[in-house]
């Protein structure tokens, strides 16, 4: 399940265009999707350890970071998703830099995510379903992410 998971990452952060992202872009992008996987990490109020790790290999493996990167990443985001008024601020650059397709992706990674301690919350399918709303997702769509 964690090699599918991080193989559908992997597919979300593809430049949308043949052009490719700047290193802001890609850096922004970056730090914008591990603060959602650990938003919704933190979402049910619990964070399992196979949460953490199934966020930090996937970051590790599609990224190519060493240990200090991914530490600095992980970081960052935590101090992003802690100090930020939610984790709609992360939603700028995915929302200008992704297909509609990499979204649909994202959010079957964190439907993933949430599924991981056997248990969905009321407040990570909260998340999820407003997550689809603001990047333009059909309910439609999100109940196929859901199956």
């Amino acid at each position: 399940m964690i090699n599918e998971w991080i193989r559908r990452l992997a597919s979300v952060v593809e430049p949308p265009t043949p052009v490719p992202l700047s290193a802001l872009d890609l850096a922004q992008l970056k730090q914008a999707v591990a603060a959602l996987l650990l938003e919704m990490m933190y979402a049910d109020f619990v964070a399992v350890p196979e949460e953490r790790t199934m966020v930090a290999e996937s970051l590790r493996c599609h990224f190519d970071l060493a240990e200090e990167e991914l530490d600095k990443l992980l970081r960052n985001a935590e101090d992003q998703a802690h100090g930020s008024l939610g984790w709609q601020s992360h939603l700028v650059p995915i929302n200008e830099l992704m297909t509609r397709e990499q979204k649909g992706r994202l959010l079957q990674c964190l439907w993933q995510l949430a599924q991981v301690d056997s248990t969905v919350h009321v407040m990570e399918n909260a998340m999820l379903e407003q997550l689809a709303r603001d990047m333009h997702i059909e309910p439609l769509e999100l109940e196929e992410i859901r199956r």
